[in-house]
């Protein structure tokens, strides 16, 4: 209970103490699991979130959300051929997510396939016309294409 009103208040790095505590003391709890992934993920600890997310996604191979989470640690990790396949699958589950596209094409940009990463990225823009990094993004691959 203390660990998960610490996670609503955002103190994901107390929250995390007290999950791996039960985690240690032989909780097998898939939601302990899933509250500590995120715990590490919004501390930017992608390599410690990557293994509980990739077993949370076999509980929930549809959660689009943990798939989503999988493509930015690999991103983050420097592994964008990786992200493009879980980003690939929350595409499969939703292809309305705009967060999808716009990591899709980060990780196409980042694998030097700017003309994919152009696609996503309208893609991306015609879902949410007014978000600012995927405009950047935008003008980033336009700088990019022109050199």
């Amino acid at each position: 209970e203390a660990a998960n009103r610490l996670y609503t208040a955002k103190d994901f790095t107390s929250a995390g103490m007290i999950y791996r505590q039960l985690l240690s003391a032989g909780s097998n709890s898939y939601e302990i699991k899933q509250r500590l992934a995120n715990c590490y993920f919004h501390e930017g600890k992608y390599s410690d979130a990557m293994p509980l997310l990739a077993e949370c996604s076999l509980q929930e191979s549809d959660n689009e959300h943990i798939h989503l989470k999988i493509g930015i640690c690999l991103l983050k990790n420097n592994e964008p051929g990786k992200g493009i396949h879980e980003f690939d699958k929350v595409l499969a589950i939703n292809k309305k997510s705009s967060a999808a596209w716009h990591y899709l094409a980060i990780c196409h940009a980042k694998e030097k396939n700017y003309a994919l990463a152009q696609e996503c990225t309208v893609e991306a823009l015609r879902l949410k016309p007014d978000d600012r990094s995927i405009l950047k993004l935008r003008e980033k691959l336009a700088r990019l294409k022109s050199t």
